[in-house]
Formats: C-alpha cells, sequence, structure tokens
C-alpha cells in the first residue's frame, strides 16, 4: 500500500488515533520514511555515482558570447545548476547563469562604448571634411577678387611708368595727363573694391572656421551668416546648374552657437547636392527664416527627387545611407539632428514625397537656454 502511495498519483489521506482526518505530501512522507536508511544507502555509495558524468565546462579565456551560445544549446540546465571553469584544462572554479549574464553585459558595454568612440571619430573627421571644403572654398573664392585687384595693379604700374616716359620726353599733353588720371582714378577703385571683397570673403570664411570648431556661442546677424556659408561652399556646386534663393529675414540676431548653424545648413547642402539632384545635374535651393515669439523657423528646401516613405523613417538613423559605395558615412543627417535637439535645444523635422522635393524645418530659441549652453 505504501509503495502504491509512492509510485501513485492520487493524493491520500490519513486518520489518526482521535479520528482527524489530514493531507498526507507524497514528498515529506517519502523523506521522513528514508530518513532511518540514509546513512545506510549513501555510505555505500561513491560521491561519483552521484556527480554529473558529464558537466558542461568552459575555459576562462574563452568568448563569452560563444560559452552562452553553446550553454543554450548543449545544456541549458546548467545555466541555474552551474557548470565548471577550467584554465588550461584544470579546474578553476564553479560558474552559474548569473555570473555569465554579468559577463556577457560587460562585454555588451565595452562594445557599446567601442561603437560610440567609433562614431565620434567619424563625426569629427565629418567637421574636418567639411573644414578642408570650407578651405578650398577659400581658395577659389578669394581667387576672382585678388586676379582682378592684381590685374588692376599691373594696369596701373604700366600706365604710370609710360606717363612718366613721356613727361620725360616732353611729349604729355594736357588730354594724355587727364586720360592718365582716369585710368589711375578706375583702377586703384576697381583695385580697392576687389581688395575689399576679398578682406571681406576672409573675414567671414576665418569666422566660419572657427565657428565649426569651437562650441562657444556668440550673437550674429543670421542672414549674413547663411550668406558666407553658402558661399563658402561655392566649391562643391560651381559646376552645377544649382540656383540659391536666400530669404532669410535681415532683422533676425540669434544669441547661438555659430558652429551648430554652419554644421547644419552645411550637411543640408552637401546631403541635397548628393542625394536630391542627379549626379552633375542641378535644381533650386530655397534658405528661408522668420522670428517670431523668441523663436526662429528656417527652412531649408529643394526641388529635387524626393525622399521615398522606407528611407525617410531612417534618414536621421547614425551610419545609415543609400550612398556608402560612394564614400557616404552615413552621418551627417544624423549630426543635423544632434545639433538642433542639443546645441540649439530646438527640433527639425521633415516634409517630402517622391518627386516632389524636400523641405527641413529647422526651429530653435533666438537665444539659447543656459541650460543647453553648457552642454
Amino acid at each position: 500500500m505504501l509503495r502504491r502511495f509512492i509510485d501513485g498519483d492520487e493524493p491520500a489521506f490519513g486518520v489518526d488515533l482521535g479520528g482527524r482526518l489530514g493531507y498526507i505530501d507524497r514528498a515529506t512522507c517519502t523523506a521522513l520514511f528514508a530518513r532511518r536508511f540514509g546513512h545506510e544507502l549513501h555510505a555505500r555509495r561513491p560521491v561519483a555515482s552521484i556527480a554529473d558524468p558529464a558537466p558542461f565546462a568552459a575555459e576562462c579565456d574563452e568568448d563569452v558570447t560563444a560559452v552562452s551560445a553553446r550553454l543554450v544549446r548543449d545544456r541549458p540546465d546548467a545555466l541555474y545548476t552551474g557548470f565548471l571553469l577550467t584554465r588550461g584544462g584544470a579546474y578553476a572554479g564553479v560558474a552559474t547563469g548569473g555570473d555569465l549574464m554579468h559577463a556577457v553585459a560587460d562585454t555588451a558595454l565595452t562594445a557599446l562604448e567601442a561603437l560610440r568612440e567609433a562614431q565620434r571619430s567619424l563625426v569629427d573627421a565629418e567637421k574636418l571634411a567639411s573644414l578642408g571644403g570650407l578651405v578650398a572654398g577659400i581658395a577659389h573664392e578669394i581667387n576672382t577678387p585678388v586676379g582682378v585687384a592684381l590685374t588692376a595693379a599691373t594696369q596701373l604700374v604700366e600706365e604710370v611708368r609710360a606717363t612718366r616716359e613721356q613727361l620725360a620726353q616732353g611729349t604729355l599733353r594736357r588730354s594724355d595727363f587727364e586720360a592718365f588720371l582716369d585710368t589711375v582714378e578706375e583702377g586703384t577703385g576697381l583695385a580697392a573694391m576687389n581688395a575689399a571683397r576679398a578682406a571681406e570673403l576672409v573675414l567671414g570664411f576665418k569666422q566660419i572656421a572657427v565657428d565649426q570648431s569651437t562650441d562657444e556661442r556668440r550673437a550674429f546677424l543670421l542672414a549674413d551668416y547663411v550668406r558666407d556659408i553658402v558661399t563658402s561652399l561655392r566649391p562643391e556646386y560651381k559646376h552645377r546648374p544649382v540656383t540659391f534663393d536666400l530669404d532669410v529675414d535681415r532683422a533676425i540676431v540669434v544669441d547661438v552657437r555659430p558652429g551648430a548653424i554652419a554644421q547644419i545648413i552645411t550637411n543640408l547642402i552637401v546631403n541635397a547636392l548628393t542625394h536630391a539632384f542627379p549626379r552633375d545635374g542641378g535644381g533650386t535651393i530655397e534658405i528661408a527664416a522668420r522670428f517670431a515669439l523668441g523663436e526662429v523657423t528656417l527652412t531649408f528646401a529643394d526641388d529635387g527627387r524626393g525622399i521615398a516613405l522606407p528611407v525617410l523613417d531612417r534618414i536621421f538613423e547614425p551610419f545609415f545611407t543609400t550612398d556608402r559605395a560612394n564614400g557616404g558615412s552615413g552621418l551627417g543627417l544624423s549630426i543635423v539632428r544632434t545639433l538642433a535637439t542639443h546645441a540649439l535645444a530646438g527640433s527639425i523635422a521633415v516634409d517630402t514625397a517622391p518627386g516632389a522635393g524636400t523641405r527641413f524645418t529647422l526651429r530653435f530659441p533666438a537665444v539659447t537656454p543656459e541650460a543647453s549652453d553648457a552642454g
């Protein structure tokens, strides 16, 4: 009867001498029954008989990801019963699933930090590439006014030499001298105007370069700054039929990190030139800005091919690009969003449709709040 109870599935009830009815727990009954025989039973069995005949073992220097995969595949029970650690095949300790989870978490954190460091390096590389483009812009844009000024100055030198010869020979007439004065006036005016233009370009380019390499904020006219940024990028589009329509309210003065504005507009322009228009093709890019209730709304629109919906959902993701074959890093628009939301304490949205162009709308306080200014 006792064996039938122990081996069976039905519960059992008992009645004591006092007539009280009670439930008999099978596990407790078995333990109580076997207690008096426990010593005799186990004393005659070697420890090996109750040990795992094929325990799961992992080398201490084995990759935790590989150990986890092997453990789940071959011995999932060892996650809670434990498994052996070995070093060079010799016993080194015992580990549990909890230990393994901690090791996996540490590995994941290390990998995440490595990815973040790689992202920071790529962001720095993007900034350096942007500054490299700026240097090219300086060389090209300054070449024109400096060349004109140099030509005018050279012509003046020649006119002065010829007039001096006439004067020495006594052949200088009043009309010749008046023509000489007209030439000098025209030449010096042309040289001065182009020298001033070159100086203006140098000042603008220098300020943009400084702004892109620092995080300091300052007050400036937004319209002039946007114009200087577009001018600095002319080498990127000078051989393409691209038209810029700038409609920035000239009364807008902002007190923000100018480097953030420069990087955002630069990245949006490069993005449009790369993706909106056919290679070597062109179109129109419109940059407009208005001010209301302490907030600036800056729109950047192109009349290019637009963005397909599957791509639109991912354009702000770091490292996402449809142009990796041509060297795209996938960081341009990700940097734009980061600067818009953090450096400028604002927001950025995009409105597009295939074949209908793309419009980015950037909104930010005209004066950056102190919290964002602190980083």
